[in-house]
């Protein structure tokens, strides 16, 4: 395959990378984030498996990073806020980036109507404030926070019911969004 044939020489340091990074961290398990990082989980679980050296298991984990974003985040800033969801510097509203956390369902009906909420185009300093408006809304920031722990609790409750939480084991994403 053509698109293996020139994609090899590029993941292949990076698979022995990760797996010399992993075994000197003491990390048994790896799992791979879906999509991004197959042709990488591919690589690196045939080198695991035909040499002993890393006694390291690769495992696929067929996951939406979408559910991951607003757990991952401790404190509700927009700092924080743009790391994942990039609706700075593109055509993406604050709207859309509160759509992406699963946050929308929060907005009141007065702040429906907040000027530029849903405006794509908006330069990068009206976005800022639009979001910092709404997180300095106490009721709104105070149910954000709930919806968060909520979702923080739910992830983790099914990595542990799967077995994945454990301190030898660590994650792997290609994706340079995140």
């Amino acid at each position: 395959m053509i698109l293996t044939d020139l994609m090899l020489p590029l993941i292949l340091p990076s698979a022995f990378y990760i797996l010399k990074d992993a075994k000197k961290r003491n990390i048994k398990k790896l799992y791979f984030f879906s999509r991004d990082s197959f042709y990488l989980y591919q690589i690196a679980k045939k080198i695991t498996e035909s040499n002993q050296y890393f006694n390291i298991t690769c495992k696929y984990l067929r996951v939406s990073r979408k559910v991951l974003y607003l757990p991952n985040i401790t404190n509700l800033t927009v700092e924080n806020l743009s790391r994942y969801v990039k609706f700075l510097s593109r055509p993406v509203s604050v709207f859309t980036a509160l759509e992406h956390y699963g946050l929308v369902h929060l907005l009141s009906d007065e702040q429906m109507g907040i000027e530029g909420l849903k405006e794509e185009n908006l330069d990068d300093d009206k976005k800022k404030q639009v979001l910092q408006a709404l997180l300095d809304d106490k009721v709104f920031y105070q149910r954000a926070c709930e919806v968060r722990d909520a979702q923080r609790s739910n992830l983790l409750g099914y990595l542990k019911q799967e077995g994945i939480i454990d301190k030898h084991v660590a994650f792997v994403d290609m994706s340079g969004t995140r």
